[in-house]
């Protein structure tokens, strides 16, 4: 499980987790996205800089290596949305082995190593 999934840290390592050990991965998100059924739709009538279309296409290249990427929106700031969902997994039958926390911003400034005293307040 990837929190921050459709980002792009969640689907770097999404892919990385598919290609090292064939892992099915789940990918939560918090912001809106379309549902699987209407992403052909949604490439077909967005232009190709569409950041939305983007992240489709990234998503489908990892199931081509034969992955089983699952998606779900969830809130992880909210403890019911999170406790609504792992219950929603249980019901499936679904067991996580592993959680890797990739929510955030993007942060372009770089490794915090590499800050001044200044850009960290």
């Amino acid at each position: 499980m990837v929190t921050g999934g459709i980002g792009v840290m969640g689907l770097t390592i999404a892919k990385s987790l598919v290609s090292k050990f064939n892992a099915d991965v789940v990918l939560l998100h918090r912001s809106p996205f379309p549902k699987r059924e209407e992403w052909d739709y949604w490439v077909r009538n967005k232009d190709a800089t569409d950041p939305i279309s983007k992240k489709i296409h990234q998503i489908r290249e990892v199931e081509k290596q034969g992955a089983k990427l699952k998606l779900f929106q969830v809130d992880i700031s909210k403890e019911e949305e999170v406790k609504g969902f792992m219950e929603s997994l249980k019901a499936m039958d679904k067991e996580v082995k592993g959680l890797i926390w990739a929510a955030g911003e993007d942060d372009y400034g770089g490794i915090i190593q590499n800050r001044n005293e200044d850009e960290l307040v």
